[in-house]
């Protein structure tokens, strides 16, 4: 999460959480490197009390991404088209409890 001058307020996931990352699992691909078929991912993410507020208040959200992909070479590649599309869909449901 990023400030409204795009200063770093917290990195999400936050280091308490089972992963301080976001794993997408690779899609099947056949012989050729073409994708076959994908499959969605969710994984749920803990903040507690100040990053809660910070992610309510929080007018951006910057993420990176990086695709692990095999060696060139390697018996299985991975062929990016300019036809290819890749597709991010992000939301989120806050509850919270106030003592």
């Amino acid at each position: 999460m990023v400030d409204m001058n795009g200063d770093l307020l917290t990195k999400i996931p936050p280091s308490y959480n089972a992963s301080d990352y976001i794993q997408i699992d690779a899609p099947e691909v056949d012989s050729d490197g073409d994708v076959v078929s994908s499959t969605p991912y969710k994984q749920q993410i803990e903040l507690r009390s100040a990053e809660a507020i910070e992610f309510i208040r929080s007018p951006n959200l910057i993420f990176s991404i990086m695709f692990d992909t095999p060696p060139p070479n390697s018996i299985k590649t991975v062929k990016f088209k300019t036809s290819d599309n890749i597709h991010f869909k992000i939301y989120g449901k806050i509850n919270y409890r106030i003592n």
